[in-house]
């Protein structure tokens, strides 16, 4: 690539973010400071427990399997509290709530309060971040129009991973002095995205349901057949992916060997291609079928995780495991590149405009189970393994396979409308617009 194709990239991102409502905006750097403080110190969590407190793998995985139903419920509620009062409202509270948990993870980790107050810190943290995400993605929904979805995510991906571009990499170097410190940084950093969210974000929605918050109500999205199924399918893509948080780390120290400072590197990888390639490879795939771009994901998605098998050996061989783990981290990245702006514009584009918060809460509850139901399974494969890194990395293998499938085969019940806005608007000439309130 020479240098005027990348200054021709950027300034067609420049023009795009432009083009783009401010709240846009503003929710893309606010993501980026969050997920700086997530990122500083969660990638490490798993080595803390296991390293330095001792706890199996198996206890660990129960950690994030509890967090699963914390997250789920989460999810719901704040879905349908951001159509009932506001989205603004429900990140606000939810970003404070997390901010005052960090420091708390802070103060225990300092005080060895021991096993049941960190376990029990990780699910509070997980309900408020989880509580986050409905309004976050309904927002986007409420400010832009179905051709212009996947960019909008693509956008609030690459913020998020501006974040993980630095803060993994900054745990590494940290982790080997204090956790407690860590746990500290994060608090700083999510009270400051806290600020810069309640000063500079409008609201796009102020409580124009009056009805009261009914569980019956809270089902009726599972009516929608297609969208349940498309929701199903996502969380074996799910349980794939969440093996980044814990097993790949442990995976990587412990089986593999390479330094946190190491691993601190290959995560910061993932956050930099996010960055650089995100919003180049969306407007390469968005005139595609959104449902082919979801399952070819999926399939780069098992492809990177079963690669991992094999660094222990190239370590043991070579001295390369790092290499390969890099290499791993690589093709998983794609997977996520191509996953996540399509994944959130399929859900934004089958939902009813007056429910976005609902059918962004029921797809972020299954997102929920699938992100911890994935690190439970791989603790107990883990422990079950006799350090056979294949028993691992196989099933995880095998369910990118099973979504991949899964979604080729639900996208045949999908309209064009729906999954390829971007041809049927360049073919029907038409022009979608969005209504977007005045500014208070």
């Amino acid at each position: 690539m020479t240098i005027s194709s990348v200054k021709s990239s950027f300034l067609r991102l420049q023009t795009t973010i432009k083009g783009h409502d401010r709240n846009v905006h503003v929710l893309v750097l606010c993501r980026g400071i969050t997920a700086l403080g997530f990122s500083v110190v969660f990638p490490f969590l798993g080595l803390y427990l296991h390293d330095v407190m001792h706890i199996s793998m198996t206890a660990i995985g129960s950690i994030f399997l509890g967090s699963s139903l914390a997250g789920a419920v989460a999810s719901l509620v704040g879905g349908e509290l951001s159509d009932k009062f506001g989205r603004k409202r429900v990140m606000v509270t939810a970003l404070f709530l997390r901010t005052l948990i960090f420091f708390a993870m802070s103060l225990a980790v300092w005080s060895k309060a021991g096993f049941p107050a960190i376990a029990g810190l990780v699910v509070l943290s997980t309900f408020t971040g989880r509580l986050f995400e409905p309004p976050a993605g309904a927002l986007i929904s409420d400010v832009t129009v179905p051709a212009r979805r996947q960019e909008a995510y693509a956008l609030l991906r690459i913020g998020l991973n501006l974040g993980w571009a630095i803060g993994p990499a900054l745990g590494g170097f940290l982790a080997s002095r204090s956790y407690a410190f860590l746990f500290l940084i994060s608090g700083i950093v999510t009270a400051a995205g806290l600020v810069f969210l309640l000063a500079l974000l409008r609201d796009t929605r102020k409580g124009t349901h009056t009805e009261k918050l009914s569980i019956r109500d809270m089902a009726m999205v599972s009516r929608d057949k297609v969208f349940l199924s498309y929701n199903l399918i996502s969380m074996l893509l799910f349980v794939v992916a969440a093996q980044l948080i814990m097993a790949f780390s442990v995976y990587s120290v412990d089986w593999v060997g390479i330094s946190k400072v190491q691993l601190g590197y290959v995560y910061s990888l993932n956050g930099l291609m996010v960055v650089v390639l995100m919003f180049p490879c969306v407007k390469l795939l968005e005139r595609f079928r959104m449902s082919r771009v979801m399952a070819v994901g999926s399939l780069l998605y098992a492809v990177g995780y079963f690669s991992a098998a094999f660094a222990g050996y190239f370590e043991t061989a070579f001295g390369a495991g790092f290499a390969a783990l890099f290499i791993s981290m690589v093709v998983v990245t794609f997977g996520e590149i191509f996953t996540s702006p399509a994944s959130l514009a399929l859900v934004a584009n089958m939902s009813p405009p007056e429910r976005y918060g609902r059918y962004m809460g029921t797809y972020e509850l299954f997102s929920s189970v699938g992100h911890f139901l994935g690190p439970f399974l791989g603790g107990l494969a883990m422990d079950a393994s006799g350090g056979n890194a294949l028993f691992v990395w196989g099933p995880v293998g095998i369910l990118g396979i099973c979504a991949s499938a899964g979604f080729i085969i639900w996208g045949t019940r999908l309209s064009p409308a729906v999954e390829n806005p971007v041809s049927m608007e360049t073919v029907t000439g038409e022009r979608w617009t969005v209504e977007i309130p005045e500014k208070d």
